[in-house]
């Protein structure tokens, strides 16, 4: 934790900002895997919290260095990544605790750091 100290008020805004994104993305996802499966559900979902958090976190949360289109480019790549690693983590979850629910929660929790570091390096924010 010790790391995160002098990012202590990004941190916190990339917190909120991430309860808001998380809140639809969440919304999205429980109602639509039933209809359209797991991946489906989660590629939808994700694509949508990912440009309803590239807008808040450009206005809210990071200082960019970058072109808006640039830092975007980067985001996307970086949650590319991002998307292919947590379905594998929200498969791994399901599997384990057989609960979609806990499973797309744990799954949140562990992406979080990632995607704060990320998306910092993304918008070439040094503060």
């Amino acid at each position: 934790m010790k790391t995160l100290l002098p990012y202590k008020d990004k941190f916190l805004k990339f917190l909120v900002v991430s309860i808001i994104v998380t809140t639809v993305d969440y919304l999205i996802f429980f109602s639509l895997y039933r209809l359209m499966g797991i991946l489906s559900a989660h590629v939808l979902s994700y694509s949508i919290a990912l440009l309803l958090s590239f807008t808040l976190q450009k206005r809210f949360v990071f200082q960019t260095n970058r072109s808006a289109s640039v830092a975007f480019f980067r985001i996307l790549f970086f949650s590319l990544v991002g998307i292919s690693l947590s379905y594998v983590v929200l498969f791994a979850y399901n599997w384990v605790f057989s609960n979609i629910a806990i499973a797309k929660i744990l799954m949140t929790t562990t992406m979080f750091f990632y995607n704060f570091f990320s998306k910092k390096i993304a918008f070439g924010d040094h503060h």
